[in-house]
């Protein structure tokens, strides 16, 4: 219907519920505590593997930047699919290792906050038309996947900017995320 897709086409923006944007901001309160760059380094991007190179330029010439304007180290949180298990020999491994430059931050799904929202939300899918009053545990099946909702909510609140991968719809989704200051508007109830 050209009405409905009229409609959708002047959308440009919708936030995520509340229990994940304040639970990235609660993330960039009680861990990172400090100003911070995001890196949006996710190798299953479908557009990271056509422009890699121009992401860790831009991102290395960002870092020198800070390193000679601020304090130090430069906080970094790295929005990566890449487990720090396989960091070895990679460009992450070096900023990890500088540690009197950098202090980088991930978010993993094991981490207590991601499992908590994750639990939180999952009531709402135990139901078709809505949250049912007698749903109050996660629901039987696997809990949602809200790691990326999460990494991006912070990426939107990161106050030394933000490197993310061109043309990817996450770097997107993120830039106007800042663009509609996600991370500065009040918090809500959850």
């Amino acid at each position: 219907d050209r009405r409905i897709q009229s409609l959708l086409d002047k959308i440009e923006f919708m936030p995520f519920v509340p229990k994940i944007t304040n639970a990235g901001k609660e993330f960039v309160q009680k861990v990172i505590k400090s100003p911070f760059l995001c890196a949006q380094l996710r190798l299953l991007d479908g557009q990271f593997k056509n422009h890699w190179k121009t992401t860790f330029s831009a991102l290395n010439q960002k870092l020198q930047d800070l390193k000679q304007k601020g304090t130090l180290p430069v906080h970094i949180f790295v929005m990566t699919d890449l487990p720090r298990s396989n960091w070895s020999g990679s460009h992450l491994e070096e900023l990890a290792s500088d540690v009197g430059s950098f202090k980088l931050h991930v978010l993993n799904n094991d981490d207590e906050l991601v499992r908590r929202i994750a639990e939180k939300i999952a009531p709402a899918r135990c139901s078709k038309g809505g949250i049912p009053d007698n749903c109050l545990r996660p629901c039987p099946h696997q809990l949602p996947d809200v790691l990326l909702y999460l990494e991006e909510t912070v990426c939107s609140c990161a106050s030394l900017g933000f490197v993310g991968t061109a043309g990817s719809t996450i770097a997107e989704s993120i830039e106007l995320m800042r663009k509609n200051s996600v991370c500065l508007e009040q918090k809500q109830t959850t």
